[in-house]
């Protein structure tokens, strides 16, 4: 078989930025499930396989903090932080389904379940999201060439952990990657515009003149 290689111009726009993240859940801020799907992806850089496969006992609260274990691509394990506004929307999500959120170390009952308290199938969980977040009446979306997809939340985490300044090092782990490359990649085009020679012309007295 004869390998391929993409060029990086053909690789899809996945980038998501914080103002377009929040447009999201303004939008669904009425729909409880969703809402708190998009929420914990976006501030966690959950995979979505990762997000099905949570359980009750993988959560864990230590000086203050709720920390979420997860096991990742290649059995490698990380913790994420679950901000407290996270855990509002978990608790509203499984009230929803007639669900407590008590933490138990022993309850290997899943986070989120569907309305007949099964767990979420990863594949079927990434096109339900898709289909409702590409449906969604939002000049952005419309605008995209390529449909939003859950994988798109990772790519905001990382940008918008490195526009309140975390570092690269810092990012990837808590991504899951094995290399700091992959990471690189998600914040390439971001810095690569932040960067730009470009943004020295704002004030430009040729600017204003056009």
């Amino acid at each position: 078989m004869l390998s391929s290689n993409i060029r990086e111009a053909d690789i899809p726009n996945r980038d998501l930025s914080s103002n377009e993240v929040i447009q999201l859940l303004d939008y669904f801020k009425e729909h409880p499930i969703i809402h708190c799907f998009i929420a914990t992806l976006a501030t966690t850089g959950l995979r979505i396989r990762e997000l099905c496969t949570s359980r009750i006992s993988d959560i864990t609260y230590q000086d203050g903090d709720y920390w979420l274990n997860v096991m990742g691509k290649g059995r490698k394990q990380r913790e994420v932080l679950l901000h407290p506004n996270i855990i509002e929307g978990i608790k509203s999500f499984r009230l929803r389904r007639k669900l407590d959120f008590q933490l138990d170390p022993t309850d290997d009952s899943p986070i989120f379940t569907t309305a007949n308290g099964m767990p979420y199938s990863y594949k079927y969980l990434s096109n339900y999201l898709t289909r409702h977040i590409n449906n969604a009446d939002l000049t952005f979306i419309k605008m995209r060439k390529t449909p939003i997809t859950p994988h798109f939340f990772r790519h905001a985490y990382a940008i918008i952990s490195a526009e309140n300044g975390a570092t690269l090092e810092s990012i990837s782990p808590s991504l899951g990657h094995s290399s700091y490359r992959t990471t690189a990649r998600y914040l390439e085009k971001r810095l690569s515009r932040k960067n730009s020679a470009s943004h020295s012309w704002k004030n430009s007295n040729i600017l204003k003149e056009i």
